[in-house]
């Protein structure tokens, strides 16, 4: 836990707009943007962008309107991404996937995304990966948020800003 009193004098708003702002509240803004950039990064190893190479993948005829090309085109996609493999996602990812996406796991322990949304078995691969992606990313920023967080107490004072930054941890 650290401590820091600072001193200062009127400031530009960091907008760029020109306006004047008292320099405690400049300061104060800019404290909690660097707060927000230090616990966003805190252990932020990126998710890799999801492959073919990572799941598994089926084809099926998509339901509902659309005319002679549902009936003929097996355009529906069927992935499947196995969490339990994914050795590159951290144990608790795992077990947070495993705990939210209980409808979505099957017995294989594999996430199952399905995709209609395009006419193209291309467009409903990158739809799928992506719904895939968007999860793992959601899940991985879960974690970390958990992990990790910076609590910043900004005190403004007549003439000077009290700043405390406590990084805790959840062990």
């Amino acid at each position: 836990v650290g401590l820091v009193h600072l001193r200062c004098s009127a400031a530009e708003a960091g907008d760029g707009r020109g306006k004047k702002v008292s320099a405690r509240l400049a300061l104060a803004q800019q404290v909690m943007r660097d707060a927000e950039e230090r616990a966003a990064s805190a252990g932020s190893d990126p998710v890799p962008k999801i492959t073919m190479d990572h799941v598994t993948v089926s084809f099926a005829r998509s339901g509902g309107a659309g005319g002679q090309n549902v009936n003929k085109v097996n355009t529906k996609v069927d992935m499947r991404f196995n969490v339990e493999k994914a050795h590159w996602l951290g144990e608790r990812i795992k077990e947070r996937i495993l705990q939210t996406e209980k409808n979505r796991i099957n017995k294989d322990g594999e996430l199952v995304m399905s995709s209609t949304k395009t006419r193209t078995q291309k467009g409903n691969i990158e739809d799928a990966l992506q719904k895939i992606q968007v999860r793992l990313i959601h899940f991985k920023s879960l974690s970390r948020s958990n992990l990790h967080r910076v609590h910043v107490a900004v005190a403004l004072f007549p003439y000077s800003v009290l700043i405390k930054y406590l990084i805790t941890g959840d062990h």
